[in-house]
């Protein structure tokens, strides 16, 4: 906890952000993903894929809970050591990257890259924190991405989806 407490003191820049964005969505979005939905599972009815049935139910399942599920507020903290999430510490000798994509209003985001491992993109969102403070303080700790300074091709479909 004292080791915590040392990592976590004198933020430099800090501020409360979604965990992600929640995107509304109407009834014209509903009936065209129930369509989908229908047509996915009539087809593995049709074809007798029992196995493909219960993924794409699960799938369709844990889409409807996710998008009905509104993002919590976290704190961020850029500290001398590391990045503060809520209650997750990254170290910046953890971090391989980082860059900044800021095409306001749709997109506001930090990236960061850890080294090695699995799932090792985290994506926070600036909300009203100035890119520029962000991104000058951390190029003192990381490097800076040079090949992904846009959004990425996911993240723009997912955003397209409303997801």
């Amino acid at each position: 906890m004292a080791q915590e407490d040392d990592q976590t003191s004198g933020a430099a820049i800090e501020w409360t952000a979604r965990e992600y964005i929640h995107y509304a969505k109407d009834s014209y979005w509903y009936v065209v993903a129930g369509i989908i939905s229908l047509v996915v599972i009539a087809y593995c009815i049709v074809t007798k894929s029992v196995l493909s049935f219960i993924v794409f139910a699960l799938l369709i399942a844990l889409s409807y809970a996710a998008i009905h599920q509104k993002p919590r507020y976290v704190r961020i903290g850029l500290y001398p050591h590391g990045i503060a999430v809520g209650d997750d510490f990254v170290k910046y000798i953890d971090l391989g990257s980082f860059w900044v994509v800021y095409d306001p209003p749709a997109v506001k985001v930090l990236h960061l890259r850890r080294k090695g491992g699995f799932l090792t993109d985290m994506t926070i969102q600036l909300e009203a924190q100035n890119p520029t403070e962000v991104r000058s303080f951390l190029l003192a700790y990381v490097p800076e991405e040079k090949n992904s300074p846009h959004e990425a091709m996911t993240d723009r479909l997912m955003r397209w989806l409303k997801f």
